[in-house]
C-alpha cells in the first residue's frame, strides 16, 4: 500500500481496485448464472469471501511475477480480516469509515455507485424481500472495455490471464464452496476467526442478560438479541467443523466439508490456466486436515455445538409464544417443533459433560450415554412455556444460569487456551 498517495488519489486507487475485483466476479457470475438463470445475483457473503480469495491468490500472483520478471505489480490495498458488528470482511483501510479506520470493500463500491452512471458502475443491485427486511445481490458489471480505463493500475497480459482463470475457477464452486475456501486458508486464521465469533458471542449474550433482567424488556429486541446469538453460534458451528449428526437438521454442511469439497475442485483441472490457480491456492492454503485437526481449531468444536444447541433452543421457545410470536424478528428463523426440542436435549447433554472430556469429538451416541446433571433437569421443555406450565420468568431464571454455565465452562477456557500467537506451531491432536 501507497501511503504516499494523496488522499483523493488513494480512494480513486480503491475504487480502481473495486473493479479489479468486479471483473474477477464478473467472470464467477457469469459461470453460475448460465448454470442458474433464475438467480438473482451473487449474495454480499459470495462477493466477500470470492473477493478475499482473490485478493489472497493475487499476491501469490504478485510474487511469481516478481520472482519471474522483476516486475511488480499493484497490490490491491486490502486489508482481508476487517472485523466489524457485521463480521469479517474484506476492507480498504482508510480513515472514511465512522466506525474506526477502514471502510468494507462493498460498502466502499456501493457507495460510489449509488452515484455513478450505469454502465460505470461495479454492480447492479437486486432486492429479495423477506418479511424482516431486504436480501441484497450482486450482479458484476465489470468487463475488458472498464479494466482497459484504468488510470492508477497497470493491469497487464499476464495479470488479465490470471484474472481470468481465477474467475473461471472460482465459478465452478458453489457458493458454500467459495465461502469456505474464501475465508479459510490455516489454522491459525481460522483460529481468528472462530475467536472474533465467541467474543461476539459473550457480548451478545452479555446485552441479553442485561436485557432479560428489565420487567419491561421490548419483546422484539428480545428476539432480535437471540437471533444473533444464533448466527454468532452457527457461524462458530461451521467454521469449526463440527462433524454431521443425524439428530441435527435444517443446518449446511460444515466449512470443513465444504473447503474440502472446493479444494478438490481447484486442483482438479488439467487447464495450464487452471493450474497456475491451483498452484497459487496450494501454496496459500493450508489442506482440510491440516486446518480442521489442529488444536487450535478442534478446541473450539464442543463450545461451537453447544452454543449452537442452545440458542436454537432458546429462541424456538420463545418465538411461538406471546409476547414474542407477532414479532418481526421471531420471524428470522424457521424452527418447528422437533428441531427446538432436539436443541433442547442436546443442551442438556452439553452442560452435563465436564470440560475435560469436551475432546472428544461429538456424535449421537455420545450425547445419548451422557447422564444429565442437576442444572439439565432444572431446563423447561420448550413445550411448557405454550402449555402454561412455565412462567417466561422461570424459564428466563433458568436459561440466564445455562448461559454464564456455557460461557464460564466451555467458551472462555475455549478461547485462553487457544490464545497462542500465529508464529508459534500447536500440534495435531
Amino acid at each position: 500500500m501507497n501511503l504516499s498517495l494523496g488522499r483523493t488519489d488513494y480512494v480513486s486507487r480503491c475504487h480502481e481496485a473495486g473493479k479489479v475485483l468486479g471483473y474477477a466476479l464478473r467472470k464467477r457470475y457469469e459461470i453460475q448464472h448460465k448454470a442458474n438463470p433464475d438467480m438473482l445475483g451473487l449474495t454480499v457473503f459470495d462477493a466477500d469471501k470470492t473477493m478475499r480469495l482473490c485478493d489472497k491468490l493475487w499476491e501469490k500472483h504478485h510474487e511469481v511475477k516478481v520472482a519471474k520478471t522483476g516486475e511488480a505489480i499493484y497490490p490491491l490495498c486490502i486489508d482481508r480480516d476487517y472485523n466489524d458488528k457485521h463480521g469479517q470482511r474484506v476492507a480498504f483501510p482508510i480513515p472514511l469509515h465512522p466506525e474506526g479506520d477502514a471502510v468494507p470493500v462493498l460498502e466502499f463500491i456501493e457507495n460510489f455507485d449509488k452515484v455513478e452512471m450505469p454502465p460505470n458502475r461495479i454492480f447492479s443491485y437486486e432486492l429479495e424481500c423477506k418479511p424482516w427486511g431486504n436480501i441484497t445481490y450482486l450482479v458484476p458489471q465489470i468487463g475488458t472495455a472498464e479494466m482497459a480505463q484504468l488510470k492508477t493500475i497497470s493491469i497487464d497480459k499476464a495479470d488479465f490471464s490470471f484474472l481470468d482463470a481465477f474467475g473461471s475457477v472460482a465459478g465452478q464452486l458453489t457458493e458454500r464452496e467459495i465461502i469456505a475456501i474464501g475465508r479459510h486458508e490455516t489454522p491459525g486464521s481460522t483460529r481468528d476467526s472462530l475467536q472474533f465469533e465467541f467474543n461476539q458471542w459473550l457480548e451478545c449474550c452479555s446485552k441479553l442478560l442485561k436485557f432479560l433482567a428489565k420487567p419491561d424488556c421490548n419483546p422484539n429486541q428480545t428476539m432480535f438479541l437471540l437471533w444473533q446469538l444464533v448466527s454468532y453460534a452457527y457461524e462458530c458451528y461451521l467454521k469449526s467443523g463440527v462433524p454431521p449428526l443425524t439428530t441435527v437438521e435444517g443446518v449446511h454442511p460444515s466449512d470443513r466439508f465444504e473447503y474440502e469439497s472446493g479444494y478438490g475442485k481447484i486442483n482438479s483441472s488439467i487447464d495450464k490456466n487452471y493450474v497456475y490457480i491451483s498452484n497459487l491456492f496450494r501454496d496459500s492454503h493450508s489442506t482440510a486436515t491440516e486446518i480442521w485437526d489442529n488444536v487450535l481449531v478442534s478446541e473450539f468444536r464442543f463450545p461451537s455445538f453447544c452454543c449452537f444447541s442452545l440458542g436454537r433452543y432458546l429462541f424456538g421457545a420463545l418465538k411461538h409464544i406471546s409476547p414474542f410470536v407477532d414479532t418481526k424478528n421471531a420471524k428470522r428463523l424457521d424452527l418447528n417443533e422437533k428441531t427446538v426440542l432436539t436443541a433442547f436435549k442436546h443442551t442438556q447433554k452439553c452442560i452435563s459433560i465436564s470440560y475435560e472430556d469436551t475432546h472428544r469429538e461429538v456424535s449421537d451416541s455420545w450425547l445419548t450415554s451422557v447422564a444429565n446433571v442437576p442444572l439439565a433437569e432444572k431446563m423447561p421443555y420448550p413445550n411448557t412455556l405454550r402449555q402454561g406450565s412455565c412462567s417466561i420468568e422461570q424459564f428466563i431464571d433458568v436459561l440466564m444460569e445455562v448461559i454464564v454455565h456455557v460461557n464460564e465452562q466451555y467458551v472462555r477456557l475455549a478461547l485462553s487456551r487457544t490464545a497462542w500467537g500465529p508464529e508459534r506451531s500447536v500440534p495435531n491432536e
